[in-house]
């Protein structure tokens, strides 16, 4: 039997070792916090400014990350109102704000733009916004939204749909799954609302679409006539767009971008081969340019969860 031990230190402590300093009274205060928790706080620190793009921690540094990560916890001690001024507005600013990787799908929230992703290390371009009112006004009008907690002072919102298209799982246990896989992955997208568009995906993925109730493909229906509406309005200002794009997208390139899950990841992969396409100049897009660049994308991905990458996904 061979027994050996080892230390794994995370990436983002070995990136922030050599891109991170900090003050002598930011460490100060860091040895003040108790060592069960030291490790998690630090780790926080550090994201928040690798995020925001901060080469120095200081001690503003470090109320800025604990009013984002802890906004609800009393000071230790009394503290200048100024700070607690300060405090608020950072919060304030940041509120409405949240953005996410198209690399890993890492989500940032904070007062300003982020600089660099602490997960896979992408750039600011990587970075796209969450329209928060856009998403808002779509569940307003497709029967509204429910408040639903379910945890302990965690809250979240379902739109109607997403919810009727839920509950057409006949398998209880596969309906519970599907919905603790779906709120998590509104909680880690900070999305303020559940849509039909966001769950629809995960619902399928999870019970599979042989599998649901013969009824729920009315749900599908009203998704797929959405898409097609909205693929008939873009057909309709397709030139136009195109023309203010500078790209021309070839069938056969369109055809393998459709074999992209719907949603996020399609738009986020149409985004990303643009962008490296205006990078090399390039005004038509082809089959084998974007087989080329989704496998970049792919091995990007892969890099940042550490494993390795799948072919024709």
């Amino acid at each position: 039997m061979l027994v050996t031990g080892g230390c794994f230190k995370p990436p983002l402590e070995l990136l922030a070792e050599e891109t991170v300093a900090w003050t002598a009274e930011a460490e100060a205060r860091m040895e003040r916090v108790p060592p069960q928790v030291k490790g998690v706080a630090r780790a926080a620190v550090l994201r928040y400014a690798t995020e925001q793009g901060h080469t120095v921690v200081t001690s503003s540094v470090i109320d800025e990350a604990m009013a984002l990560f802890m906004p609800g916890r009393g000071p230790d001690k009394l503290r200048a109102v100024a700070l607690g001024v300060a405090a608020a507005a950072i919060r304030a600013r940041g509120a409405g704000t949240t953005t996410v990787c198209g690399a890993c799908g890492y989500a940032a929230k904070g007062p300003g733009p982020v600089a660099r992703c602490p997960v896979c290390g992408g750039g600011a371009d990587r970075f796209r916004v969450i329209d928060i009112a856009a998403l808002e006004a779509a569940a307003a009008g497709r029967g509204g939204a429910q408040v639903e907690e379910p945890l302990p002072g965690i809250t979240v919102r379902w739109a109607a749909e997403a919810r009727e298209a839920l509950g057409r799982i006949p398998d209880a246990a596969l309906r519970r799954l599907a919905l603790d896989r779906i709120e998590k992955h509104a909680r880690a997208r900070r999305l303020p609302v559940i849509t039909l568009e966001a769950a629809l995906p995960l619902i399928e993925e999870t019970a599979g679409r042989e599998s649901l109730d013969p009824a729920r493909r009315s749900v599908a229906g009203r998704v797929a006539l959405r898409q097609l509406d909205r693929e008939a309005a873009a057909d309709a200002a397709g030139t136009d767009a195109a023309a203010a794009r500078g790209l021309i997208w070839t069938a056969e390139a369109e055809a393998r971008l459709e074999r992209v899950p719907a949603g996020f990841m399609r738009e986020m992969t149409r985004q990303e081969i643009e962008t490296a396409a205006r990078a090399a100049g390039l005004a038509t897009i082809d089959l084998a340019r974007c087989e080329e660049w989704m496998a970049a994308i792919r091995a990007t991905m892969c890099q940042a969860r550490g494993s390795r990458p799948e072919a024709g996904a």
